[in-house]
């Protein structure tokens, strides 16, 4: 699941021309578009011997961006990227924008769900 995790991610970062870091970053002080990742969920899903019948990874992406307008294009790049990557997601969800007041950036949720 690491392997597929790290290629996506560099994947996404090539194709959006934007940084991406880990749950654990830091929001303040930065200026440009941006995308923070979380690992939502791993799960196996395995049969009644015991094999691994197939495994799930679940990945929440939050895109920050000073601007609505450049919020709203990187959704629509994020969504191209998804569909034309090699791996299919099973779910995708977008949730709507919001503003983050103390930061002043807005912001939105990806919701990804593959079957590795």
């Amino acid at each position: 699941m690491q392997e597929f995790l790290s290629h996506f991610l560099k994947e996404l970062k090539d194709f959006l021309n934007i940084e991406i870091y880990p749950i654990s970053r830091s929001k303040d002080k930065l200026e440009k578009a941006f995308l923070i990742y979380e690992i939502s969920n791993e799960e196996l899903n395995l049969s009644i011997d015991n094999k691994i019948l197939n495994k799930e990874l679940e990945i929440n992406l939050t895109l920050y961006t000073p601007k609505y307008k450049e919020l709203r294009e990187l959704k629509q790049k994020i969504e191209i990227f998804v569909l034309q990557f090699q791996k299919k997601p099973i779910e995708i969800l977008f949730n709507t924008e919001d503003k983050d007041e103390e930061s002043g950036f807005y912001s939105s949720d990806v919701f990804l769900t593959y079957c590795l």
